[in-house]
């Protein structure tokens, strides 16, 4: 399963100290930003977007209005705010760590790495960037260096987050025994963490503890740690079906699917178990949800396909199958598929022809 690690960014608007020589602006920065206290996203856009009008020079309101835009998902206009706010306020430290988190959303690993240490630059002390700039290296797959920049946070400010994203370097390492350790440490800390929990569980499992694994995700589920967030759900389907026990894979992915997943490879995962236990038509509707919500996925036309083909839909079968050979032409796996589609079909010549092709591949 992708992990993805969760993206902090530093809120401008309570923090930054400049020269703020238009009254308007400030108002309406000020209004702005008790909008955004109230979550009323659009007003406090609008009221940003005033203030920088007002007052071109006006740094914080850059900030703030391309943190909106960050918000927003619009990654171009929020870089270009966050780049004329420093622009204006060089020496105002967290517009530095603030365009980094940016350049970290948007895959600029580079970058997001020059920006955190300049921001360390100014300083030091601050356990939260050494944090951020931890995920830096991540990105790039640097996870002995995130390490090292965890260790640092961790000595200046030990919270829940910092230890599960060491765990969640160690993970990587395959060093599951510090892992774990380091999971634990965040529970102790917060025991409704459910990251940790999910990783802890994760790990335990790839070192043979999938009883132990089921055990952690259950208690934490019964104990409401995981009300509206079907992310649980999902992990222990998932172990369920490692150990070959599917109904209770099934069940456990229609309680994730019923809490409101849109998560395409729990689907796929859902539709892999479905056709264990030979749920031919749950399984279809399954693999149909999971391309809904991603499409595109080699994978999923290939689970369609052997859906279609139990079912005895041999042309639905046939599409799907050529869908997948057109994605992955020296896929073994779709020539063959496709092969078998058209020998049911009777076009005998087509097959044959497929056949040629799977040979030429297997001879290289």
């Amino acid at each position: 399963m992708k992990k993805i690690i969760k993206i902090s960014f530093v809120i401008l608007g309570l923090i930054i100290c400049t020269n703020l020589t238009a009254q308007t602006s400030k108002e309406y920065n000020d209004s702005g930003e008790k909008a955004f206290g109230e979550q009323r996203y659009e007003d406090a856009f609008n009221l940003f977007d005033k203030a920088v009008k007002a007052d071109n020079s006006f740094a914080i309101g850059y900030g703030n209005r391309g943190y909106l835009y960050y918000m927003f998902g619009e990654y171009e206009k929020a870089l270009a705010d966050q780049n004329k706010a420093i622009e204006l306020a060089p020496d105002t430290a967290i517009l530095w760590i603030n365009r980094g988190l940016l350049y970290i959303a948007m895959g600029n690993f580079n970058s997001a790495l020059s920006d955190i240490t300049k921001y360390l630059s100014f300083a030091p002390n601050d356990g939260g960037g050494y944090f951020f700039r931890a995920q830096a290296f991540a990105g790039k797959n640097l996870y002995d260096k995130a390490i090292v920049d965890l260790n640092k946070s961790i000595e200046l400010a030990p919270t829940p987050e910092v230890f599960d994203m060491r765990g969640q370097m160690y993970k990587r390492l395959e060093k599951f025994d510090l892992a774990i350790a380091d999971f634990d440490q965040a529970l102790a800390l917060n025991p409704q963490f459910t990251s940790a929990i999910l990783n802890k569980a994760q790990a335990m499992n790839s070192v043979g503890k999938t009883t132990e694994a089921i055990e952690i995700i259950n208690k934490a589920i019964d104990a409401g740690y995981f009300t509206g967030n079907p992310s649980g759900y999902s992990l222990v389907g998932n172990l369920y079906g490692s150990i070959g026990n599917f109904t209770e894979a099934v069940n456990n992915f229609r309680k994730c699917e019923a809490a409101g997943s849109k998560d395409a490879n729990m689907y796929n995962n859902k539709a892999a178990c479905e056709i264990e236990l030979t749920l031919l038509d749950d399984a279809l509707s399954s693999i149909n949800k999971s391309l809904e919500f991603e499409p595109g996925v080699f994978n999923s036309y290939m689970t369609r396909a052997n859906i279609y083909y139990r079912l005895g839909k041999f042309e639905a079968g046939l599409l799907d199958a050529e869908k997948a050979v057109s994605m992955e032409p020296d896929n073994l796996g779709a020539l063959n598929a496709k092969g078998l589609f058209l020998l049911d079909l009777g076009r005998r010549s087509e097959a044959e022809a497929v056949g040629k092709r799977i040979e030429e591949l297997q001879n290289k």
